[in-house]
């Protein structure tokens, strides 16, 4: 499993944790909910900055999301 399937699974790992769909999480942060699902399906992949701002939507320290 390549790092950005490790991050993924993270960050569904959060959501389900915090009861957050991927739609409200990417309208927190300010992102298309189909960016977020993309980069979630492996279908694109993510950078630094967005991925703080998603560990900031999530209320979690970055380290969390990064394997």
């Amino acid at each position: 499993m390549g790092i950005d399937a490790k991050v993924a699974k993270n960050i569904r790992l959060h959501l389900k944790k915090q009861g957050l769909t991927q739609e409200k999480l990417a309208y927190e942060v300010g992102m298309s909910k189909g960016y977020l699902s993309n980069f979630l399906n492996g279908k694109k992949g993510i950078s630094l900055a967005t991925l703080q701002k998603l560990a900031t939507g999530l209320q979690v320290p970055l380290k969390e999301l990064i394997p």
